[in-house]
């Protein structure tokens, strides 16, 4: 492998420096300009969306939440090619090869626009796309899974669970809250979740929404969410919610 490559919102750049992220402090890369195209999106995690693959078939691209893909890949991006020599594979998923070293960029591609990129992607066959609520099989209709992952991440980091952990997943999946609620009482967790968090988590996150106008917190999605899953919560929010 002589080259590797590495999708990203932001133009122009001449190197890629490592960054902290929940595996370490690393520059992210993969062998398949696919795949590099599909995360150099301009925002958007777990909680949002999920990129996996069975077999050898087809990647699945799936939104968690309704109209996600439309502020996800809404941005031109650059897909950079780098050397591979300091490049490593610590099975992080998704193919992705890491470097602990500053990694020159050999050559910078433009792309216009990166929903078209992954549309593209869909037609030649590599990924099949999943708009909110359509799911593929391996992803559970009630979510659950998006528990376990803050739960194996905590358990990962030699953390213990604790409500705050939750905080983000409860805001943008407030249907979960009995389940991620029987986690934290199996964890000897006494102060857990309820209605009367959300209007605090909504206060919480369009305060950061404010103060942090390059992030995307998703809170428009977030009433849409609630306005099918759990209709009964939107009256919490008073004019927010007129925007539906």
């Amino acid at each position: 492998m002589e080259y590797v490559y590495h999708g990203s919102s932001t133009r122009g750049l001449k190197e890629l420096t490592p960054h902290k992220s929940t595996h370490g402090v690393y520059v992210y890369a993969t062998d398949d300009k696919r795949i590099a195209i599909v995360f150099s999106k301009r925002c958007g995690d777990d909680f949002v969306f999920s990129f996996g693959q069975n077999d050898d078939g087809p990647y699945h691209l799936v939104e968690r939440m309704p109209g996600a893909f439309d502020k996800m890949f809404s941005n031109d991006a650059s897909l950079y090619t780098l050397p591979a020599e300091t490049f490593k594979d610590l099975q992080t998923g998704f193919r992705e090869i890491v470097s602990t070293e500053t990694v020159p960029v050999l050559n910078e591609e433009y792309i216009p626009n990166v929903f078209d990129a992954v549309k593209k992607l869909e037609e030649e066959g590599f990924l099949i796309i999943y708009r909110y609520p359509n799911r593929p099989d391996w992803i559970p209709e009630d979510d659950s899974d998006l528990v376990r992952k803050v739960v194996r991440r905590n358990i990962n980091n030699n953390k213990p669970l604790t409500k705050e952990k939750f905080d983000r997943l409860v805001f943008m999946h407030p249907d979960l809250m009995d389940k991620i609620n029987n986690w934290l009482i199996a964890d000897g967790v006494e102060d857990l979740f309820s209605i009367d968090d959300l209007p605090r988590l909504m206060e919480t996150f369009k305060k950061r929404s404010i103060e942090n106008p390059k992030e995307e917190y998703y809170i428009s999605n977030v009433l849409e969410f609630m306005k099918i899953k759990c209709p009964e919560y939107l009256k919490l929010f008073g004019d927010e919610n007129k925007q539906l």
